[in-house]
């Protein structure tokens, strides 16, 4: 028996014929704006300078805006080559995107002085890469713009502790327009069967 390159997988010789077709079906263009979702950040603000962020953001937009893309070929015709690339292939390049990212966001503390965030939690490359194969089999059906599968969350943490008055994200350009969100919750302990105060649902 020869030893040449690795036979694909079933899978993968499946998703790069669902590709042949989704090139003649998809229409080559770029995607306009409301086909795509932009990126939802949360900074959770706690007592003592701890921080914790939240990352959701639409990985078919994302892996385009990092360069995946090709210069002629449309933006669903790229994401259905992405879907249909080789799960070792796919799972470099989403790396690669994973670290670039937690590389450029940081938090200043003023005077120059930047920290990253640490603990980051990312969906797999296998998670992002099957929610793109049904972001690109809703395209071929009709159902393209208004479906998202690729919206995933990452998270991460930091401590910056209660002697920083306030802080500033710094955010890379792949993430595109962001809606940032800055939450602090009001924390406190409930003895065991004790209820908890009055909580309002109107602003004042």
């Amino acid at each position: 028996m020869s030893r040449g390159r690795r036979a694909p997988s079933p899978v993968s010789m499946w998703w790069q014929a669902m590709l042949l077709a989704a090139l003649f079906v998809l229409p080559v263009r770029r995607a306009a704006a409301h086909e795509l979702q932009e990126t939802a950040i949360t900074l959770v603000v706690r007592e003592g300078g701890a921080l914790d962020l939240r990352v959701t953001c639409t990985w078919s937009r994302l892996l385009l805006a990092s360069g995946a893309a090709g210069t002629t070929e449309g933006a669903r015709a790229a994401v259905a080559r992405l879907a249909a690339e080789p799960e070792a292939a796919f799972a470099a390049r989403v790396d690669a995107v994973r670290r670039a990212l937690e590389a450029r966001v940081r938090l200043q503390l003023g005077a120059g002085v930047r920290r990253a965030f640490i603990g980051w939690q990312w969906p797999s490359a296998s998670v992002v890469q099957e929610a793109l194969r049904q972001e690109t089999m809703a395209a071929m059906t009709g159902g393209g713009g208004d479906h998202h599968a690729s919206r995933l969350t990452a998270t991460a943490r930091l401590v910056v502790g209660p002697k920083i008055p306030s802080v500033q994200l710094d955010l890379p350009p792949q993430l595109g327009a962001v809606l940032l969100t800055v939450s602090r919750p009001k924390e406190q302990w409930l003895a065991p069967g004790q209820s908890s105060p009055m909580i309002p649902l109107r602003s004042p």
